[in-house]
This record gives C-alpha cells, sequence and structure tokens, in this order.
C-alpha cells in the first residue's frame, strides 16, 4: 500500500571526481597535497570524492528542492550552490586562483499542482574562463520533477552534459535519502572533447509503496 508523501527534499550535484584516468593528478606540494587535480592546465582541484548522498558534499553545482505538502497548496522552497574552483602550480602546488560561480542562472518553479506536483529545474553554470577541455566551462541540468503524494511516486526526467558526474536524491520527511539517479561521465571523454549542452536524458521512477522505495532508471544519449 503506497504511504502519501507529506514532505519531499531533492537534491542534485554536478561534481567533478576525485580519480579520472588519464586527466588527474595527485599534488606533492602545498596547502593541497595529497588531494587531485586536472593533470593538464590550468590544474584544477577536483571534488576530491566519487557519489555520496551526503547533503553538503563538495560540488561544483548543488541544488535542493524541498516540497511541503501540509498546506493547501504546495510549497516549494529552493536552495543553490557553487563551491570555490581552485587552481593549483601542479609542481609547488601554489594557489593561483580561486573563484566562485554564479548560482544566477540556476532556478526552480513550481509549474503545477494538480493532479500532479510537477517542478521544473534550469539550472546551468558557466566559467568562460575554463578550458573547453575540462568540460566545466558550462554545465547544466534541465527538466521536471513529478510527484503524487496521493500514489507516493517520483518521476524524473532531466537532460544533464556528460561530464562532469551527476547524482540526484530525495529524502521522504525524516527518512534518509534514496537514490534518484547517478551517472558517471563515460571513459575516455576529455580525451575526446566532451559535446557542450545537456544532451545525456535521465528518466527514474521511484516508488513509496516501501519505506525504501523502489526505483527504476532509463539513461539516453539523445535529446528528445
Amino acid at each position: 500500500m503506497s504511504v502519501p508523501i507529506r514532505s519531499i527534499t531533492f537534491w542534485l550535484n554536478a561534481f567533478i571526481p576525485r580519480d579520472i584516468a588519464g586527466a588527474t593528478t595527485v599534488l606533492r606540494e602545498g596547502e593541497y597535497k595529497g588531494l587531485t587535480a586536472f593533470s593538464v592546465a590550468p590544474c584544477y582541484l577536483t571534488d576530491q570524492r566519487n557519489f555520496s548522498n551526503e547533503m553538503r558534499a563538495p560540488s561544483r553545482m548543488h541544488s535542493i528542492a524541498k516540497v511541503d505538502l501540509d498546506d493547501l497548496k504546495p510549497v516549494l522552497t529552493q536552495w543553490h550552490r557553487c563551491d570555490d574552483l581552485v587552481e593549483c602550480d601542479p609542481v609547488s602546488g601554489e594557489v593561483l586562483r580561486q573563484r566562485q560561480g554564479s548560482t544566477s542562472n540556476m532556478k526552480f518553479l513550481c509549474a503545477a499542482t494538480e493532479p500532479t506536483i510537477l517542478i521544473r529545474m534550469d539550472c546551468k553554470y558557466t566559467d568562460p574562463l575554463a578550458p573547453a577541455a575540462h568540460g566545466i566551462g558550462e554545465i547544466e541540468y534541465n527538466g521536471t520533477i513529478e510527484i503524487n503524494p496521493i500514489a507516493g511516486t517520483i518521476d524524473i526526467d532531466l537532460m544533464i552534459c556528460l561530464f562532469p558526474a551527476f547524482e540526484g536524491y530525495a529524502a521522504i520527511e525524516d527518512h534518509p535519502g534514496v537514490i534518484l539517479f547517478r551517472h558517471a561521465p563515460p571513459a575516455g571523454i576529455l580525451t575526446l572533447g566532451p559535446p557542450r549542452g545537456a544532451n545525456r536524458r535521465i528518466r527514474s521512477h521511484w516508488d513509496n509503496s516501501t519505506l525504501s522505495g523502489r526505483r527504476k532508471d532509463e539513461h539516453s544519449n539523445n535529446r528528445v
């Protein structure tokens, strides 16, 4: 039997994995000794992690959307964050530049409340100083999250980039976060040169019929 949803929190991240074959190296000196960075200049630090449902995990882009359903109409609250991009000298480890990206182009919108709740997202990060070969000059995720609070289901339909890594989670009320999707960059994508824009489709269905939920994912390389 489905459990009605009273509140739900989503969070989505785009992050640079700690280790990328042929593209990252470990810094041997300096303040960030032992951390990984791109091996080709500019040597930006990675986000020093793999997939994680920790809400505050370091990320290039991080978005949270909370939907409260106890009122007559759903109430949407959102937060967005871009962590600092740090460039280091590959030999000395000296910090050469550090800057934080803008969240001005990261937005969620409650587009419908009946018969289901439809959240539209349009989130984009740009850094004109980052070389195209690094794959982080333009990062985005956009699409929809559809909630059926009576049936206890969540459906996501997103477009993401091929690089970096992307992940999405949802927490129903006070329960632990569950995985909606995880996308690792294809092997060798930086060597080939990642295409610009969101061109990979991610679709996932989550059913709250049990506390752990059930998830079904679909992945497509084609924009629709």
